[in-house]
C-alpha cells in the first residue's frame, strides 16, 4: 500500500518551475547558514564509551540492580569482617542445644 501527498511548492526567485504533470521535483537553493563565529575547527567530538562503560552506565540507572549490588557488598563485608569481630570460634559453639528452649 502506498500513499502519496501532493505538495504545491512555490519556486524561489530565479528557479524554473517544472511543467504541470512532470515528475521532476522543484529544486530550491538554500544558503548554508552556520553558527556565526563558529568554524569547523571549534567543534568538539564526544569521546566514545566502551562496551563496559555503557553497560555500567545502564546498570547505574537501574535502581533495583543498585540495591542488589549494595546488598551483595554488605553480605561480603559481613562475611569477611564479621568473622574477625565475632568473639567465639566456630568449634566452641554447641549446636546440639539449638533446638532447646530458653534457659537461664
Amino acid at each position: 500500500m502506498t500513499q502519496s501527498v501532493d505538495i504545491d511548492l512555490k519556486a524561489a526567485p530565479g528557479v524554473a518551475r517544472a511543467a504541470a504533470g512532470a515528475t521532476q521535483p522543484t529544486v530550491v537553493n538554500v544558503p548554508d547558514r552556520g553558527l556565526p563565529g563558529l568554524t569547523a575547527g571549534d567543534l568538539r567530538t564526544k569521546e566514545q564509551r566502551s562496551l563496559w562503560g555503557d553497560a555500567w552506565r545502564q546498570f547505574r540507572k537501574h535502581k533495583l540492580a543498585m540495591v542488589g549490588l549494595m546488598l551483595f557488598i554488605f553480605m561480603l563485608l559481613a562475611t569477611f569482617i564479621g568473622s574477625q569481630l565475632y568473639p567465639q570460634e566456630i568449634d566452641t559453639i554447641d549446636f546440639s542445644v539449638s533446638g532447646s528452649g530458653i534457659s537461664w
